[in-house]
């Protein structure tokens, strides 16, 4: 692991390991370069853990230059590396705050993932130790794993500088030995100095991987957001391994981190032989195998837990004696590949357009599953519906078959995003699964995905909803898509520089926030801009703002919230602009019934999405009902608009010409609240 860091030397004379200035060596998404060369734009963006796109922003407003007389857009890497710094340091406020969480240094003790709460001082004392030391990791936690094996007996000799001096032998247990001396010179053959000390001793928590734990409470928001990096609750991982085959079922986790999820199986199937786990993580592949050798203590075995690339590795993961009986893991999600990565992504699984590592993951361990064989992953809710999964879900459709959706909720600490469990079969044909959320079950059918627009996964979709839905989408509709204008809302690129809490002068004008989006009407501008668009990061045509009437809907919302405007405002890019063609559909009928309670039922059912994207919008039904019901529903409207009539009577408006009945009025309604 020294390879890519400076060599120094430490004060007993022996060689010392410096981390790089910009990352540690084996997190994926740290690019390693010589100072006196020039990096990409992907480069640049992956050095600084921000998109591509803020780079380019950046370059915009002045903070980063293209190296001049060089082709192609190309940093100079030593001005990329200053500017990383500056920011580290607070000296450019509005990059550290703009800046992703891969920026970010904090880091916290995983409530999900610690099991005994009586031993969370110990492991904040070694935390904060470790860190106020200024310890290297590494060498830190070879440290703490000597520390356990002392305290489960399991050193040999209870005289710990004798048995370094010995070379780590171990009576009966030569591969534990191995494992240590391997270890040991991996990290220069360091001594253990009196600045260890305070490592040794400690009353840690009784839970089978304790070293992850304290690893996890070490690695700071920006690492685990960079790498993927979030270890899954005792809870839900036990859930997993109860489903597993029985002894001598060979089970794989790919990206196995310190072990969680092959210890939890160790536990049911007694047999460290069947298990198998990898991952980049060099030091995590280290804690893993010494949490197993610990684990079975009366055998002299060598784990077979490797440090590898998963996807990247073309070789077959195990000992090449056919596929796996079960794959089980919590997957990396949006990790960032540098470009001789990609390519090399895209030519291995050119059935995954999105580039989305979970999806990899799930493709490759698909492929590596034995006929009957299952899956089960931790993955974010958005694989069911977001339409850049539509690939991984097609795939899952035409290779296995789905057992079990369950949803988790929020599980991990500073993570919103919701996440479910997904457990899959290598079997051909559709089948029922069963989805499980909270108390609540149910068995849906997965043809149905399959004749979903974009393969979505829509499971909250019952049989009460199906029949509600089937009545709205069977009557006789046009679609949006085609026939309707849309533009973004302005994105200023410097919020603070350029809009307004009040209106200044005559050049200023009101400029609606998602916040100012409400159904009908829009609220109050509670900011100000001076249109020039020619400065702004992005903004549409300006004729789309200025239409003679056009909808405006809130981007980030669970639910349908639309505004009619023919004041031709602007709106900020939590506001984004819709304008239906007339002679195609009446504005003021799209109005009354994006914004009627069945809409709002069929977009949480069919999309259950935080966000309102166009392509939701496209797949909204628009009912041929005739010019003189549309007339009426148009009227409906604009009561509403002049607070005449009530949202209500075009709810019972709608709901009476798409013919629901009382009982489908009252579910829809119950499933609102």
């Amino acid at each position: 692991m020294t390879a890519t860091g400076r060599i120094g030397k430490d004060l007993s004379g022996n060689a010392a390991f410096q981390p790089h200035p910009l990352g540690r060596v084996h997190r994926r998404n740290v690019v390693m370069v010589p100072e006196n060369r020039f990096v990409t734009l992907d480069e640049t963006a992956s050095l600084l853990a921000v998109s591509s796109a803020t780079v380019r922003n950046w370059i915009k407003h002045d903070y980063l230059r293209p190296a001049d007389r060089v082709p192609g857009m190309l940093f100079r890497y030593e001005e990329v590396r200053s500017l990383h710094e500056r920011i580290a340091e607070g000296s450019i406020p509005r990059l550290a705050r703009r800046a992703n969480k891969a920026s970010a240094k904090r880091s916290f003790i995983p409530e999900e993932y610690l099991g005994e709460k009586s031993g969370r001082g110990s492991v904040e004392r070694i935390v904060a130790y470790i860190g106020g030391a200024g310890l290297d990791i590494d060498r830190a936690f070879f440290a703490l794993a000597l520390s356990r094996l002392c305290a489960e007996g399991l050193c040999g000799d209870r005289d710990l500088g004798r048995f370094i001096k010995n070379g780590f032998h171990i009576p009966g247990r030569s591969f534990l030995g191995r494992e240590l001396r391997s270890w040991h010179r991996e990290l220069g053959n360091f001594r253990l100095t009196e600045e260890y000390n305070p490592l040794f001793g400690h009353d840690l928590p009784r839970q089978r991987d304790v070293l992850g734990l304290i690893y996890q409470s070490l690695m700071s928001e920006g690492d685990k957001a960079g790498s993927g990096s979030y270890y899954t609750p005792d809870r839900i991982v036990d859930d997993i391994a109860a489903t597993a085959p029985g002894r001598g079922a060979r089970i794989l986790d790919p990206c196995c981190g310190t072990g969680q999820f092959l210890l939890a199986f160790a536990e049911r199937t007694g047999d460290p032989f069947s298990l198998y786990g990898s991952d980049i993580d060099g030091l995590a592949v280290h804690i893993a195998r010494i949490n197993m050798m610990v684990m079975f203590r009366d055998i002299d075995f060598d784990p077979r837990i490797r440090r590898s690339d998963f996807l990247l590795d073309r070789r077959p993961s195990g000992d090449g004696s056919g596929g796996f009986d079960m794959i089980a893991t919590n997957p990396p999600w949006g990790l960032h590949y540098s470009p001789g990565e990609l390519a090399r992504l895209k030519e291995l699984y050119p059935d995954i357009r999105s580039l989305e590592s979970f999806s990899y993951m799930l493709k490759k361990s698909i492929d590596l599953l034995r006929e009957s064989g299952s899956l089960s992953f931790i993955l974010p809710e958005s694989l069911l519906h977001v339409k850049a999964h539509r690939d991984i879900r097609s795939y899952i459709l035409n290779h296995a078959r789905i057992e079990r959706i369950v949803h988790l909720g929020r599980v991990f600490k500073n993570v919103f995003t919701p996440v479910i469990r997904l457990d899959l079969a290598r079997r051909q044909g559709p089948g029922r699964c069963v989805f499980v959320s909270g108390k609540e079950s149910r068995a849906v059918d997965q043809g149905r995905f399959a004749r979903n627009g974009d393969c979505v996964f829509d499971v909250n979709v019952g049989r009460a909803d199906e029949r509600i839905i089937g009545k709205v989408f069977g009557q006789k509709h046009a679609l949006l898509r085609g026939a309707a204008e849309w533009a973004l809302g302005i994105v200023t690129g410097d919020n603070g520089k350029y809009l307004r809490d009040t209106m200044e002068d005559q050049g200023y004008e009101p400029i609606y926030t998602g916040k100012e989006v409400r159904p009908y009407r829009l609220g109050n501008p509670s900011k100000f801009i001076r249109f020039m668009p020619e400065r702004f990061q992005q903004a549409a045509p300006e004729w789309k703002y200025r239409a003679e009437e056009k909808l405006i809907y809130r981007f980030i919302s669970r639910n349908l919230v639309v505004s009619y405007d023919d004041r031709r405002c602007l709106t900020l890019n939590s506001a984004n602009v819709l304008i239906p063609r007339a002679e195609c559909y009446p504005v003021k009928a799209v109005l009354a019934l994006f914004n009627s309670s069945l809409y709002q039922f069929i977009f949480q059912k069919k999309f259950s999405s935080i966000k309102v994207l166009r392509g939701h919008l496209e797949q909204l039904p628009l009912p041929l009902w005739g010019g003189r019901v549309l007339g009426q529903l148009v009227s409906l409207a604009d009561g509403v608009l002049g607070e005449t009539r009530s949202p209500e009577e075009v709810d019972a408006f709608v709901m009476e010409h798409f013919r629901l009945n009382a009982a489908e009025m009252k579910h829809i309604q119950t499933s609102l609240l």
